[in-house]
């Protein structure tokens, strides 16, 4: 699939470039320029996690920076932040491409 036919799903082209251009320095897809180029999966979509798709175009998922907080170390929620990454994490790690595209 190219960058125009994505666009046409009715995203801007800007963001589709943005998403692939993180996808392919990730390795989960790859590119190929000129007539009939386009953008392909690298893997099957059953061996793509979630997880590691979501990470490759917003980094690490997590529910709060408790780490560049000014209250770490001292605060209550730390630890339900922590188990709640946690949870978020494996549910992400237990989803593959395929199964969102079904």
């Amino acid at each position: 699939m190219n960058l125009k036919e994505l666009a046409e799903l009715g995203m801007p082209r800007a963001f589709v470039s943005k998403i692939a251009t993180s996808l392919v320095e990730a390795g989960i897809i790859n590119s190929k320029e000129g007539k009939g180029g386009g953008y392909a999966l690298n893997y099957d979509p059953g061996e793509i996690l979630i997880k590691e798709a979501l990470e490759a175009v917003e980094g690490e998922v997590e529910t709060a920076a408790c780490g560049t907080c000014p209250v770490s170390g001292g605060c209550g929620q730390q630890g339900f932040m922590d188990r709640l990454t946690g949870d978020i994490n494996g549910v992400l790690e237990s989803y593959t491409l395929a199964d969102l595209l079904k």
